[in-house]
């Protein structure tokens, strides 16, 4: 008997099964169907969507990455000043 396998959704794919049922307004049951999914796994997607929602919803400010570019942003910055 072979093993079965889970699928794991991308991001994208989430975003895409949630925008279904909250604009499309497709029942949960017909779209677990189709896709595969536990109910339950879909309402914990839904979850994290509304948790993390302000998060995408902040303005984006530019920040270094990393050590090296903040350290060029630093000597601009002290460059201006002097």
């Amino acid at each position: 008997m072979p093993k079965k396998t889970r699928k794991r959704p991308s991001a994208q794919e989430k975003a895409a099964i949630l925008r279904l049922h909250l604009l499309e307004h497709t029942p949960v049951s017909d779209l677990c169907d189709q896709y595969g999914i536990h109910p339950t796994m879909f309402y914990r997607w839904q979850k994290e969507l509304f948790e993390n929602a302000a998060a995408a919803l902040d303005p984006r400010t530019r920040r270094p990455s990393d050590a090296k570019d903040r350290r060029i942003v630093l000597l601009r910055v002290v460059k201006i000043i002097d």
